[in-house]
């Protein structure tokens, strides 16, 4: 027996139903398709733009409850530590007349950004497994400031 559609194309409604049924965020109110999670109307026409915005961070921070500016700190924290880049950068003027230039989103201070680092420090605590037997690259986890100290200090310190 042949289906009606067979040759022809399927109307847009059935197609929709096809693609959107593995994601349950998605409906369709048949004109639009809406992701409840965002509570916005999405531009989408094959399953491709259904997965871009799925995967995309604003989707992503909303469907984990955490704030896009949370998220934003820290995701800057880490790069800026996974590259051994300081905190103080963020106070530099030329790198704020670079970042202003090119992003609309605010630049944090380097003391709003240090607010951070202890969550994610227990963060990587819970991720990270340390195994004896494969190398792993170090990663600061807390640093101190000393107020005054000779080399004598600093190397006992090390220790």
């Amino acid at each position: 027996m042949s289906t009606p559609w067979k040759g022809r194309k399927r109307p847009f409604a059935d197609r929709v139903h096809t693609f959107i049924g593995d994601f349950p965020d998605l409906r369709y109110d048949g004109s639009q398709i809406w992701c409840d999670d965002c509570n916005i109307p999405l531009i989408c026409w094959d399953i491709y733009d259904i997965r871009r915005h799925v995967n995309n961070v604003a989707h992503t921070t909303i469907k984990s409850g955490v704030s896009p500016k949370t998220q934003f700190m820290f995701d800057l924290l880490v790069m800026l530590i996974i590259c051994n880049i300081p905190l103080t950068i963020l106070e530099n003027k030329s790198f704020k007349a670079f970042w202003n230039k090119y992003s609309e989103v605010e630049l944090p201070s380097h003391t709003a950004l240090r607010t951070y680092v202890p969550c994610l420090r227990e963060d990587i605590i819970k991720i990270r497994v340390m195994d004896s037997t494969k190398p792993t690259s170090p990663l600061l986890l807390a640093s101190k400031r000393l107020q005054k100290g000779t080399a004598v200090m600093q190397q006992q310190l090390r220790v």
